[in-house]
């Protein structure tokens, strides 16, 4: 049996299907998470934990985390491993308050992610929590989370805030405004390739080229 799961739809199907037992024995990676305990939804920590692993899994190519089973150390393989599934009580199903959170901390909001409570064929009072993060478009990420906690556990709405001088005041960026700075970044980015593509194909040795075409062109991929 291979020691790790080879894409996410084994694990949604895994899930759907009762088949805790497949867990274990299995190794963490970029798409499958384990986690003994839901998150604490009543503390700030609990909910930047939440928003923090939707997130990462959001920035990647998506994936899923199982709440309910316990993972720890496989030290030939520098990674967690499944060593037991117990499962939780149904009064910790999911409800509607995750994904309020979700909306709340990350932004922009990943499409698609649900939280399905998954019960143990063997004793339907208790089950798992399937967290399926399906894999984001691009010209959505990157997912930022929007708050941060202070040193005494306070919520920071500003964080990720970034200040910028602006004649002789200073201006704060919100979370929306780096977002979109970001995402405009990745764009001159794909733009300028184009342009020393372009270049590259200009020099060329071709009959009658104008050079202020090249000029131009030179000009363009050197700003920012």
């Amino acid at each position: 049996m291979p020691r790790e799961f080879l894409s996410p739809d084994e694990i949604r199907d895994l899930l759907t299907e009762g088949r805790f037992d497949d867990l274990i024995g299995k190794l963490e990676n970029e798409f499958f998470d384990a986690k003994a305990e839901p998150w604490d939804l009543d503390t700030e920590s609990g909910k930047l934990d939440l928003a923090k692993d939707i997130s990462s899994l959001a920035n990647w190519r998506g994936g899923v985390i199982v709440v309910g089973a316990t993972s720890r150390e496989a030290p030939p393989f520098q990674r967690n491993e499944v060593r037991d599934v117990r499962g939780l009580p149904r009064r910790l199903a999911p409800t509607d308050r995750y994904s309020h959170l979700i909306r709340e901390w990350i932004y922009p909001v990943p499409e698609g992610v649900a939280f399905r409570w998954h019960p143990n064929p063997r004793d339907t009072d208790r089950g798992v929590i399937g967290v399926d993060v399906p894999d984001q478009r691009e010209e959505l990420k990157p997912f930022l989370v929007a708050h941060y906690l202070s040193e005494s556990g306070k919520k920071i709405d500003a964080i990720f805030g970034m200040v910028q001088r602006l004649g002789a005041t200073t201006k704060t960026e919100t979370v929306a405004e780096i977002h979109t700075l970001l995402r405009e970044g990745r764009r001159l980015d794909a733009i300028h390739q184009k342009l020393d593509t372009i270049i590259a194909r200009t020099e060329a040795p071709v009959p009658d080229r104008q050079p202020w075409i090249l000029r131009i062109l030179r000009a363009a991929s050197r700003k920012d």
